[in-house]
């Protein structure tokens, strides 16, 4: 963990402007170059583009971090309504590589309304890809 260079961390908060309200806030503490917690939403008034938080713990509209929090949440694990996570992902649409809960998931573990897993599936509508079946594509395209 380092501190940053900057002398006080960022804080625009409650910014209202002509393209809605937005707000950003991210901590002076760092790990590996990323803020460890970074709360950000609305539009940047100057390039007119949805702001993404980034950091460690990603708090925003658009999220992308170890801990990912948002509307679109990418990260290590994620929560939003649509998320994609490595470990973890829930929300409305949730893809992951390990466990993934939500409306529609899909995973090696899947839980959900419509789900998809390689592992196992549970929901109303399961579907479990069999390891054989992927044994076979995977010997076939090579």
């Amino acid at each position: 963990m380092s501190m940053s260079d900057s002398p006080a961390p960022v804080r625009r908060i409650g910014q209202q402007g002509s393209y809605g309200y937005a707000y950003e806030y991210k901590s002076a503490l760092t790990i590996a170059g990323w803020p460890l917690l970074h709360i950000s939403g609305g539009v940047d008034p100057v390039t007119l583009r949805p702001r993404i938080a980034r950091g460690v713990i990603a708090i925003g509209n658009m999220a992308v971090g170890m801990l990912a929090i948002g509307g679109v949440a990418c990260g290590l694990i994620s929560i939003g309504g649509c998320s994609l996570g490595v470990l973890g992902a829930v929300g409305g649409v949730a893809l992951g590589f390990g466990l993934s809960v939500g409306g529609v998931a899909v995973g090696a573990i899947a839980i959900g309304g419509v789900a998809i897993g390689v592992v196992s599936a549970v929901g109303d509508v399961a579907y479990s890809v069999p390891l054989d079946l992927l044994a076979a594509i995977s010997r076939r395209s090579s």
